[in-house]
């Protein structure tokens, strides 16, 4: 299994601007981030979820969306804030 928070790559180049990057993050059972309506999760104004993979599905998420065990985020947000969002999310 790969990383749970990782930083996406691309053609195995990592995908990161000067000051941004997409990062994925996989909800597992028992993270912080489970079966909360992403309006619960009070992320910074800085991290924005752009994607939600849930079993092989896209969603564009709301506000309302309530995230899942198994739901692959696409996060875009600074590499500053990479830390800070991982230890918000996940257990």
């Amino acid at each position: 299994m790969g990383d749970i928070c990782s930083t996406l790559s691309l053609g195995g180049r990592e995908y990161v601007r000067k000051k941004a990057a997409l990062q994925e993050v996989i909800i597992e059972r028992g993270d912080k981030a489970m079966n909360k309506q992403i309006l619960e999760l009070k992320l910074p104004e800085n991290v924005l979820i752009t994607l939600i993979n849930r079993e092989g599905t896209f969603i564009v998420p709301k506000g309302t969306t309530v995230v899942q065990e198994h739901d692959k985020l696409l996060v875009l947000t600074d590499k500053k804030s990479i830390d800070e969002l991982c230890s918000m999310m996940k257990k």
